[in-house]
């Protein structure tokens, strides 16, 4: 889809939303933090080579007492089809990354929301953007009071299958003297192209061209993050909302169902409350509903009303597979 389709159709979304989720959607939905608790453009490169806006990523800190414990930290990536998108994205008055930030820190989690390069950057480029992101978290956190042994990582749409190549393929940290272990869990939130080869999904509708011009065809074993899958995989919250593509459920289904048989604990819920008719409405639901909380949502159901926030909420503090999270913030 050409760029200016995918920004005409991400905002006709946000449009048809924007009352439903956001309620007042020309101002943000979230509060602001105090300003030393938000620090911008932080380069988590800094060689000769390092591109001066997308080598950036912006820091979300929680309210800490003195002597707390260091806090539990999530890397969250911003989707875009891996042609477009931004941390600072901003359409119709609603900013989704920089209120995912300022959401989860307000929940007790120091937030990382890197940027990454774009065409005509290739597909491993943004894979090595983002795992350099997640090793300079790794190795730099602790000045932020964070906890560099447990990381969570998490992304929307194209978001999600780059935080899940990168947590699943263990060299890419290993090479950059991070320790993949510190990856406590990941959030999937409507992700797709987690299985390039799978013939099933182009019959379901997904359009191969779309996906040959980012990902040669070649290259789609090595692209794809179920490769990499085995016993070590972290914890998984898969998530989707209803009317969202066939073809974007079945690689869901294929990234829980791969997780399962390696032995890695993987929940794919989907929710019940995103739009039927608008296929790309549904999917910036997902978005939009990660800073939506609504505690009254059955989290027992993996078809549920409700929006995305309190299953990652619940999955974050659960701690994947590092220690339980207190329920700071409320």
């Amino acid at each position: 889809m050409p760029t200016r389709l995918v920004l005409a159709a991400a905002a006709i979304a946000l449009t048809t939303l924007g009352c439903q989720l956001l309620r007042a959607p020309l101002r943000p939905s979230v509060p602001a933090l105090p300003e030393m608790r938000q620090i911008d453009d932080v380069a988590y490169r800094d060689d000769v080579d390092a591109d001066p806006k997308k080598h950036r990523l912006d820091l979300y800190l929680p309210a800490r007492a003195k002597g707390d414990a260091p806090t539990p930290v999530l890397v969250f990536v911003h989707g875009g089809g891996w042609r477009t998108g931004d941390k600072d994205l901003k359409q119709l008055g609603v900013t989704p990354y920089i209120d995912i930030g300022r959401f989860y820190a307000q929940h007790g989690f120091v937030v990382v929301v890197p940027n990454y390069r774009l065409p005509p950057a290739t597909w491993r480029d943004q894979v090595d953007d983002v795992a350099d992101a997640v090793a300079w978290t790794y190795r730099n956190i602790t000045a932020h009071d964070g906890d560099p042994a447990r990381i969570f990582v998490g992304g929307h749409s194209a978001g999600a299958q780059l935080a899940t190549r990168v947590a699943l393929d263990r060299a890419l940290l290993h090479e950059r003297d991070a320790d993949p272990d510190a990856i406590c869990g990941v959030l999937a939130i409507s992700g797709g192209g987690y299985d390039l080869a799978d013939e099933q999904t182009y019959d379901l509708g997904a359009r191969r061209s779309y996906y040959t011009e980012i990902f040669p065809e070649a290259e789609w074993t090595e692209a794809s993050p179920v490769t990499y899958l085995d016993a070590s995989a972290p914890p998984f919250l898969v998530l989707s909302a209803r009317g969202e593509w066939p073809s974007l459920h079945h690689q869901n289904r294929l990234l829980a169902d791969a997780l399962a048989d390696a032995g890695a604990d993987a929940r794919n819920v989907a929710l019940t409350s995103g739009s039927a008719r608008v296929a790309m409405a549904a999917h910036i639901s997902t978005l939009l509903g990660l800073v939506q909380l609504d505690d009254d949502a059955d989290l027992s159901d993996p078809a549920v009303e409700g929006t995305s926030a309190p299953h990652a909420l619940a999955f974050l503090r659960d701690g994947g597979r590092c220690n339980p999270i207190d329920r700071a913030g409320d």
